[in-house]
């Protein structure tokens, strides 16, 4: 019997955080859960037996996002390939490890989103004065162009697949989520990702095409 855990998304979407195991207990790191959901996190298990039959059941877990004060300074570029989020994010993606990195990645965008309304709570509290929320912003546009480098770390590193170019798919959707925190940098990795991605999609459905033959 094998056994797979995706976390399910708002629209229905799965990024899979355990694949195929063959074992009836996994031990899995989650991203926290939306505010708007109560921080709920809907994680769906897909159980395939030895004749291939196969079944899936949701449930739902409540995972609370680390206190932004205890990881802001993870958050700093100048910071952040050093901090424990950015080595447990190398250490993933130097071995190609989509089903850990996933999670880690929308963890950090969600921290990303924290700290952006903290800031924006915070300037209206000082009376419009935005220069902490620029510097913010401009903070979260360099940590995220160094996580979409990091995604494309990962796709040189994981072997081509349609489940791990979907994956790597949802997580560059989900770097992007926020266009104000988008700069040139940021634009010019994404632009170069997409084109690798869309070229391992080819050869992929390549390889179906001539092993269906």
């Amino acid at each position: 019997m094998l056994l797979s855990f995706a976390i399910v998304s708002s629209d229905g979407s799965e990024v899979v955080v355990a694949r195929q195991q063959q074992r009836s207990v996994v031990s899995l790191r989650l991203p926290s859960g939306s505010e708007a959901s109560n921080f709920n996190t809907v994680v769906r298990a897909v159980i395939i037996d030895v004749f291939g039959a196969r079944a899936s059941v949701d449930f739902t877990v409540t995972v609370m996002p680390m206190p932004l004060e205890a990881v802001a300074a993870q958050l700093n570029s100048s910071a952040f390939s050093s901090s424990p989020i950015g080595q447990q994010l190398a250490e993933a993606k130097s071995s190609g490890d989509v089903q850990s990195f996933a999670p880690l990645l929308l963890s950090t965008v969600q921290l990303l989103q924290a700290k952006a309304n903290a800031s924006a709570v915070a300037n209206n509290n000082t009376g419009g004065d935005d220069s902490a929320s620029r510097e913010a912003t401009q903070q979260n546009a360099e940590v995220r162009t160094l996580l979409l480098q990091s995604v494309q770390t990962l796709s040189v590193n994981t072997f081509a697949t349609v489940d791990s170019m979907v994956q790597q798919a949802q997580m560059v959707t989900s770097l992007a989520a926020n266009p104000s925190e988008l700069n040139s940098d940021f634009r010019q990795v994404s632009y170069i990702e997409s084109r690798a991605l869309c070229a391992a999609t080819q050869k992929v459905y390549i390889a179906l095409f001539l092993r269906a033959l």
